[in-house]
């Protein structure tokens, strides 16, 4: 029965003091439905407002006190956005700078650790920029050592390294060209030659005669000129056309290049 009664005088002083019932459980060592349950049946009701009344007035005071926001957010428990808020309301002026200089070493230790900007700002109530600068001042950068999956510097803002993206550029090239291959009619026995003899040797484009020896030799490699024949799509392969001989036509290798991707002019169909 005292002992009863002790606990029933703990629970008035403890919502007589503004705490919560996850802390009056914690310090009897119950669960938080047994003293809500008990509070409801005695007729104790704890308000949420009266607790929040109290901690605005004394976070009024530790600023009036000029006791730093961050200070204030670690000793009551809460986070610096009601800090701020409570402060902007009875008139208080920040130094957000401030909340960096007094805690640089935690800055610079949260960015050596690899924690984002943007998560170090939050916790201190301050923009990104602001903390990119102060732990640019110290030499660390975080955009600038970003570095890649294959170990090669990269940009603050890139996903992979130059080399690493044309690869996978490349690769997704290879899969959409089998892709292609898969479910358009593609005539496997197109060759430049078998086009040369059906097109008379002559370029669709330009209507000149193209030349097979129009090429030179240099440290064991064929270049090809101008005027070497190539295999052309009348409408490319990246805009839906077919690898098929009514697609293609004779033309030189470089008036295929000037070409390129684009749609011919009408008259030329």
């Amino acid at each position: 029965m005292a002992k009863a009664r002790y606990a029933h005088d703990q629970i008035v002083r403890a919502i007589n003091e503004g705490k919560t019932y996850t802390e009056i459980a914690s310090m009897l060592g119950c669960d938080r439905g047994t003293v809500s349950d008990y509070c409801r049946r005695i007729g104790i009701a704890y308000n949420p407002n009266d607790r929040m009344k109290q901690r605005c007035l004394q976070i009024q005071d530790m600023l009036e006190s000029g006791m730093p926001a961050i200070d204030i957010a670690q000793e009551i428990g809460c986070s610096l956005s009601l800090v701020y808020k409570v402060g902007r309301e009875c008139g208080h002026k920040f130094d957000r700078a401030c909340a960096i200089k007094d805690h640089g070493d935690l800055v610079l230790a949260l960015a050596r650790q690899g924690e984002s900007y943007k998560v170090i700002a939050r916790k201190f109530g301050v923009s990104d920029t602001s903390v990119s600068d102060f732990c640019r001042r110290f030499g660390i950068d975080k955009n600038r050592d970003k570095v890649c999956v294959c170990g090669e510097p990269m940009k603050a803002w890139a996903k992979r390294c130059p080399r690493c993206a044309q690869r996978v550029e490349n690769q997704a090239r290879k899969v959409k060209r089998r892709v292609r291959i898969k479910e358009q009619l593609i005539d496997k026995d197109i060759t430049v030659f078998g086009l040369y003899k059906r097109d008379s040797g002559r370029c669709w484009l330009c209507g000149g005669e193209c030349d097979f020896e129009d090429k030179v030799e240099r440290s064991g490699v064929i270049v090809c000129g101008d005027r070497y024949p190539s295999i052309d799509h009348v409408l490319p392969l990246s805009k839906g056309g077919e690898h098929s001989w009514r697609n293609v036509k004779l033309a030189h290798r470089i008036c295929n290049s000037i070409k390129s991707d684009s749609n011919p002019p009408a008259s030329r169909f």
